[in-house]
């Protein structure tokens, strides 16, 4: 859908509502999902995702915080 934030190297982007991508110079390096999301299946949905680190927030601006996170210097949420 589009560029919501930059920093640097650094962007977060929304995929679909409740769905942003973390990327850094185009590689993806995290997906954040807010309270927004609703899944359209179980097989959809986007939290099974495997590829990348998958971070869950109430909403658009705690998604802000992980991305300053992201931006400021590493990964966020303790598992990478």
């Amino acid at each position: 859908m589009g560029v919501v934030k930059r920093d640097g190297k650094w962007r977060l982007e929304k995929k679909k509502e409740g769905v942003y991508l973390v990327t850094e110079r185009g590689e993806q390096k995290a997906k954040i999902i807010t309270g927004e999301y609703e899944p359209s299946g179980p097989m959809n949905d986007e939290r099974n995702d495997m590829m990348s680190q998958v971070i869950e927030v109430r909403d658009f601006e705690e998604a802000k915080k992980e991305f300053k996170s992201f931006a400021s210097g590493g990964s966020s949420g303790g598992l990478f």
